[in-house]
């Protein structure tokens, strides 16, 4: 009975950490989202400064 108990234990452990994971994962997603809008913004930018001048 005991290698069950451990065994719920490890999986309860395994599935936090990977909730935690994706929970990571899913930040990273956001930042990379957000810092690829602002390089194409300012690659928009500056192809209007150079149509411009």
């Amino acid at each position: 009975m005991s290698e069950v108990f451990e065994s719920t234990i490890l999986y309860k452990n395994l599935e936090l950490q990977v909730q935690d994971e994706i929970r990571k994962n899913k930040q990273k997603d956001e930042l990379l989202y957000e810092q690829a809008k602002i390089a194409a913004l300012g690659d928009m930018i500056g192809n209007i400064a150079h149509h411009w001048r």
